[in-house]
């Protein structure tokens, strides 16, 4: 068997960092979007839901996020061990990086899960009890309240 070219090499180190990339893109997105549904939920006067609400979401999220950090790291020894042409040590941080990916993962889904509870158990806005329509008057329209009738 031959030997791998550099060009081989270097297209499978980047094949082997992007789940590292996709991983540290999604939990960080995830950490966004919750932190900024927290932004609104806490300046609007219409939400039925506190902040703390998202504390389980995003400390999963936020989880996924160091545990990605760390994955980079561990991914920077295994190249490390892999130049050094030292075997065990390359094998042992590489599984250490695909298990880290893979917690990372798993951390987006129970955040992702978590994110679902909360959202299902927001209690709902009611209902404004007018309903605004548009009357035709001559040439023009103008906007009416029209009060809707209980069922």
């Amino acid at each position: 068997m031959e030997e791998p070219t550099e060009a081989q090499i270097a297209h499978l180190v980047e094949i082997g960092l992007t789940p590292l990339k996709n991983a540290m893109l999604i939990n960080s997105g995830a950490c966004i979007a919750i932190l900024t549904l927290v932004g609104h939920v806490l300046t609007s006067q219409s939400a039925k839901m506190s902040a703390a609400d998202f504390a389980t979401p995003l400390l999963f999220f936020g989880s996924g996020v160091f545990v990605t950090t760390v994955g980079s790291g561990t991914a920077y020894f295994a190249e490390g061990f892999a130049i050094l042409k030292r075997d065990l040590g390359a094998k042992w941080w590489g599984w250490a990086t695909i298990f880290l990916v893979i917690l990372s993962l798993v951390l987006f889904l129970a955040g992702s899960y978590a994110t679902y509870n909360v959202l299902n158990t927001m209690p709902t806005v009611a209902k404004p009890a007018v309903n605004v329509g548009w009357v035709e008057r001559g040439d023009t329209h103008q906007a009416v309240v029209m009060e809707l009738q209980p069922k």
